[in-house]
């Protein structure tokens, strides 16, 4: 998968950091994971979205091009 063609970009480079965040709720042990896109900003990591890429990049099953 790659990012969508008719994506936004930054106007400067940003750079991200990919982690693979874990959840389990607490009695039942289930759990579930997905992965989180941060950016470090002013101190403190800021969440930009899940999966492979960050918000403005994500691929779109609803791009106009793919019609």
């Amino acid at each position: 998968m790659k990012p969508r063609d008719s994506r936004g970009n930054p106007l400067k480079p940003v750079p991200q950091k990919q982690f693979e965040i874990e959840m389990q709720a607490q009695g039942s042990g289930k759990h579930f994971s997905f992965l989180g896109n941060f950016v470090y900003v002013d101190g403190a990591y800021r969440y930009v979205g899940k999966g492979a890429f960050p918000f403005w990049s994500m691929p779109d099953a609803n791009d106009p091009k793919k019609k």
